[in-house]
């Protein structure tokens, strides 16, 4: 018993499932996952470069007049610097990690099988409508095809990368296919 909409809502295949029940990513789903950490990589770089214009530019206009400036305008204006800084860092750090966690999931091959009662949430922010999938703590974005491919407090199986903790698969555990057992799982995220 396939769930077509499930299949199409998260893009596997049936072959894929079957690599996914072994405890293995499909060839399929690396190649999705490879070309994923490209475009989250990708979305990321004009912010970097952004707030690395922006940076860039307060610390060369401080520099550039500091003996102009009182010493309050001094202060605001070095603590606007160190704080872009901090920014700036922090969003290259981001950034390195998440494609750090993509590479370990493609050389890895793994996946992991979390089967259970999974909680379905809708939420807002930014004035934008997120979905959330919440198992046992651990909470799963997904997208409004995905939150509405599935049923709230049903049983299913999640098909996760250790790393990233992307979700590649989801079978219903109602399909005659499908593992039933509940299996503990810890992410390394």
């Amino acid at each position: 018993m396939v769930n077509r909409k499930l299949m199409n809502a998260f893009r596997y295949e049936p072959e894929d499932l079957f690599d996914n029940t072994a405890g293995d990513l499909s060839p399929t789903q690396a190649q999705a996952l490879s070309a994923q950490q490209l475009q989250r990589g990708r979305n990321r770089y004009p912010i970097i470069v952004g707030v690395g214009i922006a940076v860039a530019l307060v610390s060369f206009f401080i520099s550039d007049n500091w003996i102009d400036y009182t010493l309050s305008q001094r202060q605001l204006g070095f603590s606007v610097m160190v704080i872009g800084w901090v920014i700036l860092l922090g969003l290259v750090v981001n950034t390195v990690q998440l494609v750090s966690r993509f590479r370990q999931d493609l050389v890895s091959g793994k996946v992991e099988q979390l089967c259970g009662t999974m909680i379905l949430q809708p939420s807002r922010s930014w004035g934008r409508n997120r979905f959330w999938l919440f198992y046992k703590g651990t909470s799963f974005p997904l997208n409004q095809e995905q939150y509405e491919a599935m049923e709230n407090n049903k049983q299913y199986c999640l098909y996760v990368t250790p790393f990233s903790g992307t979700i590649v698969a989801v079978a219903d555990m109602t399909a005659a296919d499908t593992p039933t057992e509940d299996v503990p799982s810890e992410l390394n995220r």
